[in-house]
């Protein structure tokens, strides 16, 4: 019994090794091009990449969440850098990966809290969250108007990013740890 359960946890510990390998894959890294996305926001209205990249200087992608305390935290850092840097082109696109986080509790959430932009909802499987390998809220990517993911990590250090990216110079800190709570997924 001890020997196959054993053989067993080996070969799960290598089947899921080779997975997050796969998944890893697949996913976007600083310094590549981002593939365009396209998702439904808590309106049910549709935003795809593709439609913003052309008028925008900058994209930011947050992974954001109307439960978790943490994102709740960071929501004056967000809505301020939103108020700091839309005027210079830079567009925001906070995207809600929880699948246990309907859209209308994402509505009343941005009322009552007074977010200014819309939320993108990646739910269903959190497919979008995946591909930029997120998995907590809140989780910060910087997109250039060329599509190239040029940084990843917190909101607290995403300002020199956009700074470096409005200036056409290459960002200084790519990647920061983000932190808060975890992406809850099916």
């Amino acid at each position: 019994m001890g020997r196959r359960s054993s053989r067993v946890s080996t070969f799960l510990c290598v089947a899921l090794s080779i997975s997050c390998s796969i998944a890893r894959a697949d996913s976007v890294k600083v310094g590549t091009k981002v593939t365009p996305f396209e998702l439904k926001d808590s309106d049910g209205k549709t935003v795809k990449l593709s439609d913003v990249l052309p008028n925008a200087k900058a994209i930011v992608v947050d992974f954001w969440s109307s439960r978790c305390p943490v994102s709740e935290k960071y929501e004056p850092v967000l809505k301020k850098l939103a108020q700091d840097y839309a005027s210079k082109g830079v567009v925001f696109l906070p995207i809600d990966a929880n699948y246990n986080e309907p859209a209308d509790e994402v509505n009343k959430i941005r009322t009552s809290r007074g977010v200014p932009y819309r939320v993108l909802m990646d739910q269903a499987q959190g497919k979008l969250a995946s591909y930029f390998g997120a998995s907590h809220t809140p989780e910060a990517y910087v997109i250039t108007p060329a599509g190239v993911l040029v940084y990843h990590g917190n909101l607290d250090e995403i300002g020199g990013a956009l700074d470096a990216v409005l200036a056409g110079k290459p960002v200084p800190k790519a990647e920061t740890k983000a932190f808060g709570c975890s992406i809850k997924r099916p």
